[in-house]
């Protein structure tokens, strides 16, 4: 306590106004690090459109393969098979890159699986289902098993990817639903159509073909093709609700939805009005081919959606950092003129009131002395007296100006209640 008590007056102000930065300073970092767990957020979210892109070519390459499977023979089946197959390793390629880069941010490791019950399901394990596909015989019914197992492998790798991305938790309802189409609505519908396409060769058997494609139509025309169509439209209406409108986002979903739409009714029509077994697969195939191709642009366009909303936010947080700054630099030039305004008249003050004190003690001690003459001299008396409230004087203005400095206006009161006194 002893130790402020001698601090100047210059430093306790400027203490109690640097006071005043610390909570500025502190809810600047809590902004900056909301907007940075929100940028790191996107940032994942496009690590998982990225582990998207390879899982659902290999899902495509495959579906591919499937079709150069029972009832596929000759030369030309045979050349589909091995470009199918090419496409499958190229995926594969492609899968194992972007596992290297980011398979342990999103969990893809033994722990991460184990944890949620999906061991296996990694590019190691869907390379394995694949070797067992590639080597099964299409005539037997351990195709089917293979294919199977591919396919539930490569669904199960795109919902961990959702789920640890956090593209299923997407914030904002353009990048929601365009999230929705592209992990959820288009990879479930190409594993429909493909389905549709196996039962299609079966319908010469009888009624039990017929049924199964019956439940197929129902279920792409509501649960695939009309999710789809919901997810992309919602989508784009609402693109101009989050961090401005995409230029790119409209007119590419809306002409690959189109064209998505288009051969979805045409095939809907043909299952739902007995169309042969030949031209359903025909349009099945044609429409897993332009649904594969939506998803490849919706999926781009959900790039370009999550940019734009890190770069606002990485906008904001710059934003955020440099008018505080300038708001603390502002305050701290108001605050340092604020200082020189009290410390200065102060310090005249001192200046001042040290001599007249000097002198008045020399006032007093001359007073003193000519009282302890036997014989005082009037005249000298007089003239000591008039020195004195000359300097008395002096240090009653230092008095009412260091007053008007601490308590401003009121000055102008006491200055008026002393000269009351005094007359």
């Amino acid at each position: 306590m002893e130790q402020q008590n001698r601090m100047p007056i210059g430093p306790k102000i400027a203490l109690i106004g640097g006071s005043f930065f610390v909570p500025i300073v502190v809810l600047l970092l809590l902004m900056v690090n909301a907007m940075s767990a929100s940028i790191e957020f996107a940032d994942k979210e496009l690590i998982g459109n990225a582990i998207l892109r390879p899982l659902m070519g290999f899902q495509s390459a495959v579906h591919d393969y499937l079709e150069t499977g029972p009832g596929c023979s000759g030369t030309e089946c045979a050349a589909k098979r091995e470009t199918a197959k090419a496409m499958v390793e190229s995926t594969l390629a492609v899968l194992d890159r972007e596992m290297t880069a980011y398979g342990v941010p999103l969990q893809f490791t033994v722990t991460g699986l184990s944890k949620r019950g999906r061991d296996g399901r990694d590019a190691a394990g869907l390379r394995s289902a694949w070797g067992r596909l590639a080597q099964a015989d299409p005539a037997k019914p351990d195709f089917a098993a293979s294919y199977a197992d591919v396919a539930e492998i490569t669904r199960t790798m795109m919902t961990h990817a959702g789920d640890t991305s956090n593209l299923i938790l997407d914030p904002d309802l353009d990048s929601y639903y365009l999230m929705d189409a592209v992990l959820i609505a288009a990879p479930q519908m190409q594993d429909r159509l493909a389905s549709i396409v196996q039962i299609s060769r079966g319908l010469a058997n009888g009624d039990a073909a017929r049924l199964k494609l019956a439940v197929a139509a129902a279920m792409f025309d509501e649960a695939d093709f009309g999710r789809l169509t919901a997810s992309t439209k919602t989508a784009i209406n609402e693109d101009s609700n989050f961090y401005g409108v995409s230029s790119t986002l409209s007119p590419r979903l809306e002409a690959s939805l189109a064209e998505v739409s288009g051969r979805s009714k045409q095939l809907l029509e043909a299952m739902r009005n007995g169309g042969d077994g030949e031209t359903i697969g025909k349009l099945a195939l044609e429409t897993r081919r332009a649904s594969y191709a939506h998803w490849v642009q919706a999926s781009e366009e959900l790039d370009v959606l999550l940019k734009a909303r890190i770069d606002d936010y990485a906008g904001q947080r710059t934003r955020a950092v440099l008018i505080s700054g300038l708001a603390v630099f502002g305050a701290s030039l108001l605050a340092y003129f604020l200082l020189q305004s009290i410390t200065k008249p102060l310090e005249k003050l001192v200046r001042s009131l040290g001599p007249g004190a000097t002198l008045l003690s020399g006032c007093v001690e001359k007073i003193a002395e000519v009282t302890q003459q036997q014989t005082p001299n009037p005249e000298e008396a007089n003239i000591i007296c008039g020195e004195l409230n000359a300097h008395a004087d002096d240090m009653r203005m230092a008095v009412l100006e260091l007053a008007r400095q601490v308590r401003g206006a009121e000055a102008d009161q006491l200055a008026s209640n002393a000269a009351g006194i005094r007359s």
